[in-house]
């Protein structure tokens, strides 16, 4: 039987443009919407307009992972009531909506 070798040099140049193309970009903002409408089912909603100020920034720019930038997207709340509801303060627990949200990415919602 012959013998096969296989040499492989991975194109990191034109990985990284597909990990800041558009087409890369399509599905992020998918799952930012995703985790957006998983966090307005979740969320108080005795809070005022909290629940209903849940944002998707397309436009993030990029980030880096491991030095390699890639598409980024988004997802904020930028209502008052946010930050003490999601990472609590002295009179407030911790709710953690967008975190709860974002860790149900993959399940099948309820």
């Amino acid at each position: 039987m012959a013998r096969v070798t296989v040499r492989y040099r991975p194109d990191r140049r034109e990985f990284g443009k597909l990990m800041r193309s558009q087409q890369m970009r399509r599905p992020v903002i998918r799952a930012a919407n995703d985790i957006r409408d998983r966090a307005v089912q979740i969320a108080p909603h005795d809070t005022g307009d909290y629940a209903a100020a849940f944002r998707v920034n397309e436009q993030a720019g990029l980030v880096s992972v491991r030095g390699n930038p890639r598409v980024n997207v988004e997802v904020y709340n930028d209502d008052p009531a946010a930050a003490p509801l999601e990472f609590g303060n002295g009179r407030i627990e911790a709710r953690r909506v967008m975190l709860r949200a974002g860790e149900m990415m993959g399940e099948v919602p309820e």
